[in-house]
């Protein structure tokens, strides 16, 4: 699966997203293995991601990747998004001269939105 198919934040604005205060509850994890006995293939540095049921396993570091779903119950009701010809948009919709946030999935367009919106203290 991809981060389109699954609909949740790339690793960079996770960890973004972290840095800001972002609760760390969600339905997937990037997950990065920094210790232990791995078998078959070792995974040890790099970060995958997992669906949430797996936290009880193994010993690293997990950064929550939002859901689409779950950054629209966190985000402002007067906050949308939609998609363009190559992108997706977020944005306040009632302002008249809106700021836009534009990204590759929804969930890092509704991320960036998040990110700035708690920047500006506004959430």
């Amino acid at each position: 699966m991809n981060l389109e198919q699954i609909k949740c934040t790339s690793l960079e604005l996770s960890k973004q997203l972290k840095e800001a205060g972002y609760k760390q509850e969600g339905l997937w994890d990037w997950y990065c293995q920094v210790g232990g006995i791995v078998c078959d293939t070792d995974v040890r540095g790099k970060w995958i991601l997992r669906p949430a049921s797996e936290r009880h396993i193994g010993f690293g570091e997990r950064l929550v990747a939002p859901t689409v779903a779950e950054l629209g119950e966190r985000l402002p009701k007067f906050v949308g998004s939609y998609k363009n010809k190559q992108d997706w948009t977020c944005r306040n919709i009632k302002d008249l001269v809106p700021k836009f946030f534009r990204a590759s999935t929804e969930a890092d367009a509704r991320a960036s939105c998040w990110l700035y919106l708690k920047k500006e203290n506004l959430l």
